[in-house]
């Protein structure tokens, strides 16, 4: 555009100069034929004027066009902005709806995890009572055993109490093992910050473990009359053990 108005404008200096140096021979009358009629008029100030007429017109279609494409690029430029502004809202909708559901997910996972917490506290809470109340009664006789003679007491009912006192230790433990085994499970999908501490917790509670099943094979091993010597070291083991399990299982949470 800027091409064809530098053609213009020289054109249009050219003409003008050309008229101003003929000046006179554009101004000589002449016949002019209008079809229908004749006119006495110059016939270069005519042409002038058309000329003047016909530049006009290439004038205001020149602006015509000019203003035409800038009214649609404002039309397009309104347009991209609109729909640029309903795509980020229909991001941001879309994040928006993508948090909540992350919200509501995060919470039910707490909420099982506090529960099965829960669970495993009022349990290890449960098994402790219950062996320190085995522990407690083992080292006692049955009331209905005192009328029997000492000497017809002897090795069945010590043998009895051991047995006894061997299987809930060992039930214990085995309770124990797997909760072990739950929080060794639950370290490894932990967060890498909070893993190495984790995996520290779930050692010290590996070696307490061991430790527990060498007083229990202890135990085993002893005589009908030694094994009460070492109720002592093992209700010691199991007490260690229990704790640090409790204590671990409130870290976890």
């Amino acid at each position: 555009m800027k091409i064809l108005t530098l053609f213009l404008l020289i054109v249009v200096v050219a003409t003008a100069a050309f008229a101003a140096l003929n000046w006179s021979a554009v101004m000589m009358p002449a016949t002019l034929s209008l079809g229908v009629t004749f006119v006495q008029a110059p016939l270069g100030l005519v042409m002038l004027g058309l000329l003047a007429f016909l530049t006009s017109l290439l004038l205001v279609f020149m602006a015509y066009s000019k203003t035409s494409v800038f009214f649609k690029e404002r039309r397009y430029a309104r347009e991209m902005q609109t729909t640029r502004e309903l795509a980020e809202q229909a991001e941001a909708s879309r994040f928006t709806e993508l948090r909540e559901f992350l919200d509501v997910e995060l919470k039910k996972q707490a909420g099982l995890e506090a529960e099965s917490t829960a669970v495993l506290l009022a349990r290890l809470d449960r098994l402790e009572r219950d062996l320190r109340s085995a522990v407690e009664q083992s080292g006692k006789m049955p009331a209905a055993y005192s009328s029997i003679n000492p000497n017809q007491k002897t090795g069945r009912t010590n043998m009895g109490m051991k047995e006894a006192y061997e299987r809930k230790l060992q039930a214990q433990l085995d309770e124990w093992t797997a909760e072990i085994d739950k929080l060794k499970a639950k370290a490894d999908k932990a967060e890498a910050d909070t893993q190495l501490e984790y995996y520290k917790q779930i050692e010290e509670l590996r070696a307490k473990q061991e430790a527990a099943k060498e007083k229990l094979g202890e135990l085993k091993e002893s005589g009908e009359n030694a094994w009460e010597d070492l109720k002592a070291g093992v209700n010691s083991a199991w007490d260690s053990l229990g704790n640090a399990l409790k204590t671990a299982a409130e870290r976890f949470n």
